[in-house]
C-alpha cells in the first residue's frame, strides 16, 4: 500500500477512480495558507449566494 496516501475521485456518472498521491499528499507550509485563503473565499461566496436568495 501507499500508507493511506490515496485520493478518490468520482463523477456524476457514478464512476470512481483511486489515485496514489504519494509525496503530493504531504502539504508544505505555504499550502496551508493557500488552503485557508480558498476556504475563506468559498465561505464568502456561499454567504453572498444566500443573500441573493434561491435561483429559479
Amino acid at each position: 500500500g501507499s500508507g493511506g496516501k490515496e485520493v478518490a475521485v468520482g463523477d456524476s456518472e457514478g464512476r470512481l477512480w483511486i489515485y496514489d498521491a504519494g509525496e503530493l499528499a504531504v502539504p508544505h507550509s505555504e499550502d496551508w495558507a493557500h488552503f485557508t485563503h480558498t476556504l475563506m473565499e468559498l465561505k464568502a461566496n456561499r454567504a453572498n449566494g444566500e443573500e441573493e436568495g434561491p435561483v429559479e
